[in-house]
C-alpha cells in the first residue's frame, strides 16, 4: 500500500481469489486522522492496543505494543482472535494481555492507549 502525498488515502491492489485468473483490484481506504504517538512521562509506560474485526467471518486480531519514554518496545505482540464479534471485545482481550504482561514483568507505572473509547474509559 501506498500513501498519496498530502491526502488521506491509501492505495492497495488486491488480487481475486477465484478461477486462477488473477485479476489486480484497486482498493482505496480513507484514512481518518494520522496521529504522531507521543511518550509517556518518565518512569511510566505506555500501553498502546489496536484491533482490527472481520464480523462476516467472526475473526479478529489484536496489536500490542508498549514502550518506554524513549520509545523502546518493552512487549511487541499481534494476537489473532476467533469467534469474535465485537471490536470492544477484541481491543479489551489485548488490553488484559498486556496488563497482564506488564504486571508479570515490571513494576513501572503504566498510561493506555486505544481507540475503542468505551473500553480505555473503563480502564
Amino acid at each position: 500500500m501506498e500513501a498519496d502525498e498530502g491526502e488521506g488515502w491509501v492505495r492497495g491492489e488486491e488480487e481475486d481469489g477465484g478461477g486462477g485468473e488473477e485479476e489486480e483490484k484497486e482498493r482505496v481506504v480513507q484514512m481518518s486522522e494520522i496521529v504522531k504517538w507521543t511518550p509517556p512521562p518518565t518512569g511510566v509506560l505506555k500501553v498502546n492496543v489496536d484491533g482490527a474485526l472481520d464480523k462476516r467471518e467472526g475473526k479478529g486480531g489484536v496489536g500490542i505494543a508498549v514502550r518506554d519514554e524513549f520509545g523502546q518496545l518493552v512487549l511487541a505482540v499481534a494476537i489473532p482472535l476467533p469467534n469474535v464479534w465485537s471490536v470492544e471485545v477484541v481491543e479489551a482481550t489485548g488490553f488484559r494481555y498486556a496488563l497482564e504482561s506488564i504486571r508479570d514483568q515490571s513494576e513501572e507505572d503504566f498510561v493506555v492507549e486505544g481507540d475503542a473509547q468505551g473500553v480505555t474509559q473503563m480502564l
